[in-house]
């Protein structure tokens, strides 16, 4: 597996996770608060998002997510 795959997975901590997604001309983003590792190899991680959501929608429109993994110092900086 590409290294960069291994240093993001073991990275991934509990946390604030933005969930964005496009379609045609349409963006959304959302808070994910439940996204966890389903495998190394392939690597594989799962997010649950409600079927009454508007990302659901998109998703299945384009077949494409991104995750954003807000960091702790980037969090706080922010926020104070």
């Amino acid at each position: 597996m590409d290294e960069r795959w291994l240093h993001a997975l073991r990275n991934m901590t509990y946390g604030i996770y933005v969930l964005t997604t496009a379609h045609e001309e349409k963006i959304n983003g959302m808070i994910a608060s439940w996204v966890s590792q389903v495998s190394y190899d392939p690597p594989l991680i799962m997010v649950a998002v409600h079927p009454n959501r508007y990302s659901n929608g998109m998703i299945r429109e384009s077949g494409a997510f991104v995750l954003h993994i807000l960091s702790e110092s980037v969090f706080w900086h922010t926020v104070w």
